[in-house]
Formats: C-alpha cells, structure tokens, sequence
C-alpha cells in the first residue's frame, strides 16, 4: 500500500498533494471561554490591530509577537501608477484599486480604497503582501500556501515565489471543494 508521499516545497506549479490522509475536518466549534483577548490574536506572526471582526481568521500568538496597525482610508483617487519599494517605506499599487502604504517605524499599514473590505477581507488576502514585506524587515521568511479539504484528506500546495497559490483554492471551492487555506 502505498501513499502520495511527503508534501514538498517548490517553486513550480507542483500539482496539489494531500499532506493528511482520513484527516477529519476542521472544527466549526466556536472559540471556548478562555478565548484569547482581541490584543493576544493575529495572523502572519503578527499581532493586529484594526481588524477586531475578524476573530475566525486569527490565531493566538506569544506576547512579543510583533504588532501591525491597520488603517482604512476611503478614497476614489487612482493612487500611484507604479510602486515604491524602501528600507522605511512601501507604496503599492493594488490590482483591484486603490493602494497600500507600509511603514517599518512604527509598523503600520495603510490602505486607501474606492470601497473599504470588512475586516475579514483585510486579514485575507489584502494583509498578504503586507506581511511579506514586513517579515523580510524584520528577518523572517514567509511563504505562499493554500489547503482544501477533499476526498477524505488534506491537500496543500506551498509556493516560496510570488505567484499565487490562492488562484489554484478558488478554483477548487468554485468546484464544491471545501477552501480550509491562505496565506502563511
């Protein structure tokens, strides 16, 4: 009896490998009472501010964690044609309108919309980006994965370039797979 074998990272399109056999799904079970505080929840290794609605995408992380403020700024101006990548400092064109502004000191994000996302939608995928340039400043490696649940199991695919893993999981909760990934 053989299995798929080990997951591995890569930086090609590597089709999906299922990393948990019989694995049973995620609880939908809500936060117990000793729920961490708003203060103690983050995403990315980061603990965040700004986006206290999104408690189901966030996950308890150790007090020294470092923190990111997110700021929403409502806006119908097109913003930069092109980004702006310093050692204190980044302005980025988003795809969908609009652009963010990232600042190392103090580590603080701005997001300048025509229409403001919920707090979910900030954590993901608008934090995506965010958090990958504020890793690299702070020395940290990220990467790009997704997950979904089908078929009895687990299937992950890990990207470490920039193309998105996130393209491959929509199209598979297009098809009634159930989408248990993002970014890490």
């Amino acid at each position: 009896m053989s299995g798929p074998g080990p997951p591995r990272l890569t930086c090609s399109l590597a089709p999906w490998r299922q990393v948990s056999p019989g694995a049973p799904a995620l609880s939908t079970e809500p936060w117990s009472s000793t729920r961490p505080s708003a203060g103690d929840l983050g995403a990315y290794g980061f603990r965040l501010a700004g986006v206290e609605d999104s408690a189901a995408l966030l996950f308890p992380l150790p007090p020294d964690a470092p923190a990111l403020a997110i700021r929403r700024h409502l806006t119908a101006e097109p913003g930069p044609a092109e980004g702006r990548l310093r050692s204190d400092d980044v302005v980025l064109p988003l795809q969908t309108g609009g652009w963010l502004e990232l600042t190392r000191s103090p580590l603080e994000v701005g997001f300048h919309l025509r229409a403001l996302p919920d707090d979910e939608m900030l954590v993901h995928p608008y934090l995506a980006p965010v958090a990958a340039l504020a890793s690299r400043w702070l020395d940290r490696e990220s990467f790009h994965a997704g997950a979904v649940v089908a078929g009895g199991g687990a299937w992950a695919r890990a990207r470490c370039c920039a193309a998105p893993a996130r393209a491959a999981t929509s199209r598979s909760a297009r098809k009634g797979v159930r989408n248990k990934g993002g970014y890490s």
